[in-house]
């Protein structure tokens, strides 16, 4: 089950996810993200989607082209994507990070 699904507006990008959706702004999160569409999902040079609360899941689930652009990245404590196509360019970077508590044994 995922949370209700965001919308491009919501992660403060451009456009649409059922047309062309582009992430212009660094979003740190705090909760756990479901990304959903019919059409493109573009994350522009050198912007981030970051999660770093303890065992966030972020998803995306574009029907067309994801796009990871140069120096761009996603980093989550777990991260799925399944999209149509997918291009991820040059020092992108996705890094799933599995935040947990500290466990001493």
């Amino acid at each position: 089950m995922h949370p209700p699904p965001f919308s491009c507006e919501d992660l403060k990008g451009i456009g649409s996810l059922n047309t062309a959706c582009e992430l212009i702004y660094k979003l740190n999160i705090t909760q756990d993200v479901y990304i959903e569409g019919n059409g493109n999902f573009f994350i522009l040079q050198e912007i981030s989607l970051t999660c770093s609360e303890l065992d966030c899941s972020i998803e995306i689930n574009i029907t067309d082209e994801f796009r990871l652009n140069p120096f761009a990245k996603i980093v989550g404590g777990s991260v799925y994507i399944l999209v149509g196509n997918a291009s991820l360019f040059g020092d992108s970077l996705i890094n799933v990070t599995a935040f947990t508590e500290n466990v001493m044994y």
